[in-house]
């Protein structure tokens, strides 16, 4: 249990912890599709009907607050993989 934990988990956490967040953008992607299947309302739905109703200004919104979703997730797992990885921070 020592091996796995201080040689073998310590260089397999940051490329998953990269993966995650990484898959984050593609869970944003495939709001519209589980919001239409679950019939719930959020992020997509309103993308999607404000794309069809032509309202740029909510359109545009969305779409930047997704953007800053996806940002915000990536930076998470930079700063969560430069905190778990000592060599990530020598470069």
């Amino acid at each position: 249990l020592r091996v796995w934990f201080v040689h073998a988990l310590p260089p397999v956490v940051g490329p998953i912890v990269t993966v995650v967040a990484t898959q984050l953008g593609a869970l944003l992607g495939g709001a519209v599709v589980l919001e239409r299947m679950f019939e719930r309302r959020g992020l997509g739905t309103l993308i999607l009907e404000a794309y069809s109703s032509r309202d740029l200004p909510v359109l545009e919104g969305a779409v930047v607050a997704s953007g800053l979703l996806f940002v915000a997730a990536q930076a998470l797992g930079t700063a969560v993989h430069l905190a778990v990885d000592p060599r990530a921070r020598a470069t």
